[in-house]
């Protein structure tokens, strides 16, 4: 988008500045700003043939939701990142985005980056097969760049949708961005999850900030799933705080089934539960692709 736009959040993830430092590249313009981005992008990196490289480490976020977006410069740049972003397959968002118009070209193993994009200048948009089994990442690359492609994408998705709530949640922010708006990002209710997991454990109190009482992240329905195992909550608005003063060697001693749909808690840690001694059947196609995909290479005994 053309504007001016201001993101109020912690930006500190090695993640977010691998990011930040290849838009700069791009030519985008970024100010720091009390608690925050002041973004300011004019669009004139789409005209520029410059040859660029752009280096973004270990994130496969970056990697995957910026091989869509420099389809629409004019010119080559090539993504590479460190020796494990070799291994992180993106290959079904390469097969789509070559659907829409795109020229995308590996420069070592087939299907994993390094990889190098002639842009064009332009995404002609329309129908796209895509597969969705392996990460919503590559779904969420191309619902970002979809207001900016020539026509309406029409999406035709193969396999079990993992992931959901990352989707709604693309859908949701690109339906409020506007220019000049001022945007606060939320707290990772991903990351949260290891936390509140570990009070649970530990009979202890957690304190999460920045996360609002109604959030569209999947995982904050962990929260719930411990009021299901009795535990004490509160929630207080942009402050969460779990209270966990109940005895938890009672709760540890009664063996409990309860099923669970993890395509809505994506980062759920089910390991949780091993010590309460619940039993737990998940529902989660992004396990069942994970681990069925690497359990060649990553067997069980190997340590």
């Amino acid at each position: 988008s053309r504007g001016k736009f201001t993101l109020r959040g912690d930006f500190e993830a090695e993640d977010i500045q691998l990011m930040i430092q290849a838009l700069k590249q791009l030519g985008a313009q970024l100010a720091s700003v009390k608690e925050g981005v002041l973004f300011q992008n004019d669009l004139r990196w789409m005209g520029s043939p410059k040859r660029l490289k752009l280096f973004l480490g270990n994130s496969g976020t970056s990697m995957r939701f910026l091989t869509s977006l420099v389809c629409f410069r004019r010119g080559e740049t090539v993504l590479i990142g460190s020796a494990r972003m070799k291994e992180r397959p993106i290959k079904d968002l390469v097969d789509a985005l070559r659907q829409l118009g795109a020229e995308i070209v590996y420069l070592e193993k087939q299907g994993f980056p390094p990889i190098r994009v002639i842009g064009k200048g332009d995404l002609r948009g329309g129908q796209v097969k895509i597969a969705a089994d392996l990460s919503s990442q590559f779904l969420t690359s191309l619902l970002l760049i979809e207001p900016a492609l020539e026509h309406k994408l029409q999406l035709s998705v193969s396999g079990k949708l993992i992931s959901q709530p990352y989707i709604h949640m693309t859908r949701s922010m690109v339906r409020r961005w506007k220019p000049g708006a001022d945007f606060v990002v939320e707290g990772d209710a991903s990351a949260a999850v290891y936390w509140w997991a570990l009070g649970f454990l530990q009979g202890c109190t957690i304190t999460v900030s920045n996360i609002p009482k109604v959030s569209i992240q999947g995982d904050v329905k962990f929260l719930k799933l411990l009021q299901r195992l009795k535990q004490r909550k509160t929630k207080r608005l942009m402050r969460c705080v779990l209270s966990f003063s109940i005895c938890c060697k009672r709760a540890r001693r009664k063996k409990r089934s309860i099923t669970i749909s993890c395509n809505l808690m994506p980062q759920f840690s089910w390991r949780t539960m091993r010590g309460t001694k619940t039993r737990v059947t998940r529902q989660c196609a992004f396990w069942k692709s994970q681990y069925s995909r690497h359990a060649k290479k990553y067997p069980r005994n190997s340590k």
